[in-house]
């Protein structure tokens, strides 16, 4: 057993205080007539939320049903009462997105055929993260979180350059005046344990908060596996008069990860003997740091007129030291580690956003537009070891982790300074009763400005990206409508803030989509479905010219095509079902490369991690009063880990299984079994190795709720 951290003892502590408060003003307010029961009868039907108004998707409030677009909501409650604990698991139950993280580079996914922070953004509460490195390491606990919201497809128009697969919007619980308490105290195997605690409600007449508490401890099941996380979420809202009101936010996550990078293949194959075996130094460091702060203006300036403005400040500090590269050499039989890399990550990124709302009449027709502004200022410090020279030889089957060694001296290499202007609008005219057109319009000024400190890399680059789309919505009934939209989109051929000077001289890559679709709400609000229908390229990525192969070139393109649907029924007063397929086929249309020194045309092929197939499904059983099944099924396609297409990562079923028990109103308790079929599965893939995801692990959680 490993000794307790600092955060844990502080956490114990802290744990003990707001649980015992928390409880007694609970037993002190509530009456038999208030007391809500934990068990979440229509969270499974609510995975869509065709209803409910996503600020993701479009800053006129509309809902998904009045948005040219897939738009999918994943409820918090949904989420907390599946039992994902980490956001890459609950989101990987969305229409077509995949976790492809590998283990330095925090919540990667993979959308419509693209892969990464760059293609499928991740915001929380509307405020984009800029990745640095193709690193993004916040938010990771979804015990706070209200719900997410998804918008398939480039957001280039709402968020800026960026977002060609999609953006996912994680919304964290909000201050209310609703009076409500939640704990929820889990153990698992491989010594794992969480704690979650949260309170909210009302303080005096003006004043509400919201506050939530997640540690989680573990020894994983691998060598040298341990790990933990806090997680802290706070809110304080003041309504300064009836139409004005200032909500204060602050949100703060620690990860001391298990650094841990997968094992090397034999002959492209997977060793089992060598699942359980973590190839990385003993002293090796895997840190995460994030804190965020941000004050919130909504002011009802006058009916149909809304003010909003968002000013945030960001930091986030990271720490890796690892071997990260694994090879095995058949002629000796050993195990070559190298990358012997040393990282930090010190960034800082401060931002304001301000929409204006107004919902009016024009020429007799209702209309609504909102125009704004957003301004982002990044700066990036980068010490490491570069160039990550160092590498030995082990003995996988008496294998001694070693210390980190490296030759060259961890130093400040560069420092990088970002700043971004954007102006943006959209529209929504009702031409008739039936039929509404939607628009938007988002122009960036960017400017990136690299000073580098041992060489003579430094530069300085400009970008000034016009992003549009055009939709339509036609209402064949109030609750059934189809829906068409186009949409261009711009994106960095890495990462935007912490470009090398060898990017420089590229352009920012073109993108376009065409999209239709038919979304429905039916059964008296029982049921909704979604079905839609994409064509997506991505121009001017990086290929080589066969008359000059030596440079790389913006020549080059690659699509997806594909299909999504989607469906959350309730059947009967017992059964409900949330089930989702996406087929697509994505390739490279005009890519080559250099292999053996010969130029290579990849043309035809498809993109690397990228499953062609995915689908999931989550059905529970109301089987007798008070307690509840719940079955989970998660398939992936196979994915190929070379642009050749001749490694192969095969595709998974994964299923989880729980029952749950409501002992009483104000207790449940849910045994879960994950990976209840113990398979052997892969997430991130390089032609050398794979990281193999958990295996099967039984969980007991007891909660409670006031």
């Amino acid at each position: 057993m490993r000794r307790a951290s600092k955060h844990s003892l502080h956490f114990v502590g802290l744990g003990a205080g707001i649980l015992l408060t928390s409880f007694q003003v609970g037993a002190a307010e509530a009456d038999s007539g208030t007391l809500r029961r934990i068990l979440v009868e229509d969270a499974s039907i609510d995975q869509l939320g065709l209803d409910r108004p996503a600020s993701s998707a479009s800053r006129l409030n509309l809902t998904p049903l009045e948005t040219p677009a897939n738009v999918e909501i994943l409820s918090g409650e949904s989420i907390v009462a599946r039992g994902d604990s980490r956001f890459v698991d609950a989101i990987s139950r969305a229409t077509g997105i995949t976790n492809v993280s590998s283990p330095g580079t925090g919540n990667s996914l993979t959308a419509r055929g693209f892969s990464g922070h760059t293609s499928v953004m991740t915001l929380y509460d509307g405020m984009r993260f800029f990745a640095a490195a193709s690193t993004l390491t916040f938010p990771f606990d979804t015990w706070s979180i209200d719900r997410i919201e998804v918008l398939h497809g480039p957001a280039s128009v709402l968020y800026g350059e960026g977002s060609l697969g999609g953006a996912i919007n994680v919304i964290p619980r909000k201050p209310s005046r609703q009076e409500s308490y939640q704990a929820r105290f889990s153990v698992a195997d491989h010594d794992t344990y969480h704690l979650g605690l949260g309170a909210g409600g009302p303080l005096g007449e003006r004043f509400s908060y919201r506050t939530d508490v997640s540690y989680r401890q573990s020894e994983n099941w691998f060598e040298n596996g341990d790990a933990e996380s806090l997680a802290i979420s706070g809110g304080l809202r003041w309504d300064l008069t009836d139409s004005l009101s200032a909500t204060l936010m602050y949100d703060y996550g620690d990860q001391d990860k298990a650094p841990y990078y997968g094992v090397p293949l034999i002959n492209g194959r997977l060793n089992k003997a060598w699942i359980e075996r973590n190839f990385n130094f003993g002293d090796a460091v895997m840190k995460w740091r994030d804190d965020l702060t941000r004050l919130n203006l909504t002011w009802s300036v006058a009916e149909g007129v809304a003010l909003t403005n968002d000013t945030y400040y960001i930091s986030s500090n990271r720490h890796w030291r690892n071997a990260e590269a694994y090879a095995y050499v058949a002629a000796t039989g050993l195990v070559n580690r190298s990358d012997f890399l040393e990282i930090y990550h010190n960034q800082i990124q401060r931002g304001n956003r301000t929409n204006l709302v107004v919902n009016h009449s024009l020429f007799g027709l209702q209309n609504d537009v909102s125009i704004g502004f957003d301004i982002n200022s990044v700066r990036f410090l980068g010490p490491s070891n570069s160039p990550f020279r160092g590498s030995d030889a082990i003995d996988p089957d008496d294998f001694v982790p070693g210390q980190f060694n490296s030759p060259d001296a961890t130093r400040l290499t560069y420092r990088a300074e970002t700043q971004q202007y954007s102006i943006f609008a959209e529209n929504r005219l009702k031409v008739t009763d039936r039929w509404a057109l939607v628009g938007g319009l988002r122009y960036d000024d960017i400017q990136v400005d690299r000073d580098q400190f041992f060489d003579a890399n430094s530069f300085e680059k400009g970008y000034s990206p016009l992003s549009w789309r055009i939709g339509s919505v036609f209402d064949i009934t109030r609750t059934f409508v189809v829906f068409g939209q186009y949409a261009s989109n711009s994106e960095h051929v890495s990462t935007l803030i912490t470009s090398s000077v060898a990017q420089a001289p590229y352009r920012l890559t073109r993108g376009e989509l065409y999209e239709v679709g038919v979304k429905q709400i039916f059964a008296d609000g029982l049921g909704q479905w979604t079905l839609t229908a994409y064509d997506l390229t991505k121009y001017d990525i990086l290929s080589r010219d066969q008359d000059n192969p030596n440079v790389q070139q913006q020549i080059g393109a690659r699509s997806a095509r594909g299909l999504e649907f989607a469906v959350a029924l309730a059947l009967g007063e017992s059964w409900a079902i949330n089930a989702n397929v996406a087929a697509l086929d994505a390739r490279y249309d005009d890519f080559k490369e250099v292999t053996g020194g010969q130029i290579i045309v990849r043309d035809g092929k498809t993109p690397t991690g990228v499953p062609e197939r995915t689908a999931n499904a989550y059905v529970t059983w109301d089987f007798l009063p008070d307690w509840q099944a719940g079955a989970g099924w998660r398939y992936v396609g196979k994915r190929y880990a070379n642009n050749a297409n001749t490694l192969t990562a095969k595709a998974y079923n994964v299923a989880d299984l729980n029952v749950r028990w409501q002992a009483m109103d104000e207790m449940g308790l849910t045994l879960r079994l994950d990976n209840a079929f113990d398979k052997v599965y892969v997430t991130s893939t390089s032609q050398s190795q794979w990281s193999i995801e958990k295996p099967r692990t039984l969980e007991l959680m007891v909660d409670f709720r006031y």
